[in-house]
């Protein structure tokens, strides 16, 4: 649903743009509300889809709202609607965590996704297991993926070695990285780290860089470890 203030932003943005004529102000700001209504809906259905796919014992309970905000009092032509003013949709999970919502073609996509670990927006643990369980779900459109395992690489600092050598867990919202080179240069970077081979399944973990060379990620869980299949010393 349309907060009353955003359709009081709306209404202001087309009476300034076509002040002198206020019946084609109305009929615009209702047409556009009219669309935002609808992306809503349809954005709203399918997160609750993807909610629903979240097997109940991963799932804390946080709260999740969608809402539409304006985020300048400019406004852009589109040669199907006219003047539109410059809008987000934003799907909120707990008091501060948030990610962007597009809709196009009665499908979403999602942006502006936090960093694990981002303690100016997650309130506690549990809602940065929900806010990344939604998150995964979302961009499997509702759909449980199969998880697979995957052989990543992560440098660690070498006073950790003796917590990670021989270890089936890692810390959550620790590094990994599909490259080898990319783990070495962090190190060299950094400064005193080890290089460790990491063996953990793809449903713990959150994509944070995609590129046709590089795939970053973090691991993530509702506990503070995530389990891996094994840890490797390079």
């Amino acid at each position: 649903m349309i907060s009353s203030d955003f359709k009081r932003d709306v209404f202001e943005l087309y009476e300034d743009k076509f002040g002198d004529k206020p019946d084609l102000a109305i009929e615009m700001a209702e047409l556009f509300l009219e669309r935002i209504e609808e992306e809503l809906n349809i954005a709203q259905s399918e997160i609750d889809k993807a909610k629903q796919s979240i097997p109940s014992d991963e799932w804390f309970g946080s709260k999740v709202d969608l809402d539409a905000s304006l985020f300048s009092k400019e406004m852009d032509w589109s040669d199907d609607f006219g003047y539109v003013p410059r809008y987000n949709l934003e799907c909120s999970v707990g008091d501060k965590a948030s990610m962007t919502v597009f809709v196009h073609n009665d499908i979403i996509q999602i942006d502006d996704v936090l960093d694990a670990g981002d303690t100016d927006f997650f309130e506690s643990d549990e809602v940065q297991a929900d806010y990344f369980n939604l998150v995964n779900a979302i961009r499997n459109h509702g759909q449980r993926a199969k998880s697979k395992i995957m052989t990543l690489y992560t440098a660690r600092p070498k006073k950790d070695q003796s917590s990670f050598v021989n270890s089936n867990t890692v810390p959550t919202n620790i590094f990994l990285t599909s490259s080898y080179d990319e783990a070495q240069g962090y190190a060299m970077d950094m400064g005193e780290r080890d290089i460790y081979k990491i063996r953990i399944k793809s449903g713990y973990l959150v994509k944070t860089l995609d590129t046709p060379s590089v795939k970053n990620y973090q691991a993530i869980h509702k506990s503070n470890q995530v389990p891996v299949e094994s840890i490797e010393l390079l």
